[in-house]
């Protein structure tokens, strides 16, 4: 066994009563804290944005495929559903799906509430796996019959304001801009849902997209926009770059991030509150640190005498101290870790820390165990322990071994 280890490890596991071993307790604490804090505060903010950008692309899509106009209302020009340009989407590893959607504004009533929403027109090839997620009560119509559907999807935030129910019949109104008047189209509330995004809650609800097509005077093959879904929102940028190689000119494909980019941005300003979690942990770990190992210093004072009398040169005695604190940090470690992973499992399993949905659009809180990042974090408090362990090691060189085995 290496001499310095087995110094170490003697001096850690002796018997007698010392002042240092509540305090190194508190220090043992105080890391495994600091550390927990640092993992906990990155799953969260890392789980937060999955489920914030997995809400809003599952509504939306990751990209959009529309004209090239300017226009950034609902109501854009029509493109041509072309099924070689959706088969080459598709073919792309990285695609999960690609959606036609139509768009049209109107006034839907009930009574004497009326509310202005967007009818968004969707037909059998929607991805509906997010719908039936976050459906509450109803069911999803099926938009695959001969005949269109009269039957919609309404949020729980229209149902509340408007006051229906499933089942219930609704009228919506639509403005005609080529024959300068109104028209009316009687519908079903089929479902309510609800993804807690206000932006989508209160401006949508959704329908047969063969109703927006009559109502746009489009032909059964015009659109407004594909709602494309990818498998990792990671590779969105690479996607995009795949799919303006292939889209014709008149046409602009678009991220969600910069179809909504006022969340993403708010999303962005979490990272920095990270930034700063770890900045102080970092520097609370490093005073503490450098506590410990003057507290054992000052400790062993008479042992270092001993050891420099015996021939031990201050290179050597510096690493039995250093080593005595990186196996104290190293404990540290191990219960920050299992008390994250621990927290991290449960969370995960049980959701038992809620969180109010209005507020923050989702019911609980989020947490990812992220391995990659773990590993990054405790390496890098790895390097951070060794790195501050170094500099209160070098007040050994400077005790004489007479004066120290005398010191009591």
């Amino acid at each position: 066994m290496n001499f310095e280890v087995f110094i170490a490890r003697g001096l850690l596991s002796g018997k007698r009563f010392s002042f240092s071993k509540p305090v190194i307790g508190i220090i043992i604490f105080s890391i495994a804290l600091g550390l927990s804090a640092v993992l906990l505060s990155v799953s969260i903010l890392f789980a937060y944005k999955s489920a914030l950008v997995d809400t809003m692309s599952g509504f939306a899509g990751h990209l959009q495929v529309s004209v090239f106009d300017g226009n950034n209302s609902f109501e854009s020009l029509p493109i041509e559903l072309d099924s070689v340009y959706v088969r080459r989407c598709l073919s792309l590893p990285e695609v999960r799906s690609v959606s036609p959607v139509a768009y049209k504004s109107g006034i839907l009533k009930s009574g004497d509430e009326v509310e202005g929403l967007f009818i968004k027109g969707i037909d059998e090839t929607y991805d509906e796996a997010f719908l039936q997620k976050n459906l509450l009560s109803g069911h999803i119509p099926a938009f695959s019959s001969a005949s269109q559907n009269d039957s919609i999807l309404i949020s729980k935030a229209t149902a509340t304001r408007l006051h229906l129910q499933v089942n219930d019949p609704v009228k919506m109104f639509f403005f005609d801009d080529k024959i300068t008047r109104i028209r009316g189209r009687k519908f079903i509330v089929a479902g309510i849902y609800e993804t807690a995004l206000e932006q989508f809650d209160r401006k949508f609800l959704i329908g047969d997209i063969r109703h927006v097509r009559k109502l746009n005077h489009w032909n059964p093959l015009q659109i407004s926009t594909y709602e494309i879904r990818i498998q990792d929102f990671k590779h969105i940028r690479e996607v995009e770059r795949k799919l303006i190689q292939f889209t014709d000119f008149d046409n602009d494909v678009k991220r969600i991030d910069e179809l909504y980019p006022a969340m993403f941005q708010w999303l962005q300003l979490h990272d920095k509150n990270v930034e700063v979690i770890i900045l102080l942990v970092s520097l609370i770990a490093s005073i503490t640190m450098i506590s410990l190992l003057l507290i054992l210093v000052l400790e062993h004072i008479p042992h270092i005498g001993i050891l420099k009398a015996l021939g031990c040169r201050n290179a050597c005695v510096r690493k039995v101290f250093v080593l005595q604190g990186a196996y104290i940090v190293g404990q540290a470690l191990l219960y920050g870790n299992l008390f994250s992973y621990s927290f991290i499992f449960l969370q995960s399993r049980y959701h038992l820390l809620p969180l109010n949905k209005a507020s923050y659009y989702i019911s609980y809180v989020p947490v990812e165990a992220s391995w990659s990042s773990f590993l990054l974090i405790n390496a890098g408090a790895l390097l951070l322990t060794f790195a501050v362990l170094l500099i209160p090691s070098f007040i050994v060189t400077k005790i004489k071994p007479l004066r120290a085995i005398r010191f009591s």
